[in-house]
């Protein structure tokens, strides 16, 4: 499964890692690049943890690590996915923008998700063209 994580934050970057770490390979997506290298560099840091502790080899590190592209081009980064997840910052009107693009270059069998807290998943849903999945 292509995974396609929107948002290289704290929420971003540890959804991309997990996913990695299970065997998917993950686009992580941010309009800022500075954002995207410091994601990889909090994902390397988290694999040293875990290999530091045993839990994790360092082939498995490297592998996790392999499995990451980044991109700042939503459009690309979700055109292969099979499931996006939506982790950008906690704004209504961000959020309802990223979804009309995911939903305008996301293949239509492609699953949307989002990392909400506060923002309603139906009015999220309703801004996509999707109608059978709301």
């Amino acid at each position: 499964m292509n995974i396609s994580v929107i948002g290289a934050g704290q929420m971003g970057n540890g959804i991309a890692h997990v996913f990695a770490q299970n065997g998917h390979p993950v686009t992580l997506i941010d309009l800022q690049p500075t954002n995207l290298a410091q994601a990889l560099t909090t994902i390397a840091k988290n694999l040293d943890r875990q290999v530091a502790k045993g839990t994790l080899t360092e082939e498995a590190k490297t592998a996790t690590l392999g499995r990451i592209g980044t991109t700042s081009d939503t459009a690309a980064g979700v055109k292969n996915a099979d499931l996006v997840v939506e982790a950008a910052t906690e704004n209504v009107d961000l959020k309802l923008r990223i979804f009309k693009d995911i939903d305008a270059h996301a293949p239509q069998g492609c699953i949307l998700a989002t990392n909400t807290s506060s923002i309603s998943i139906t009015r999220i849903a309703a801004i996509t063209k999707r109608d059978r999945r709301k």
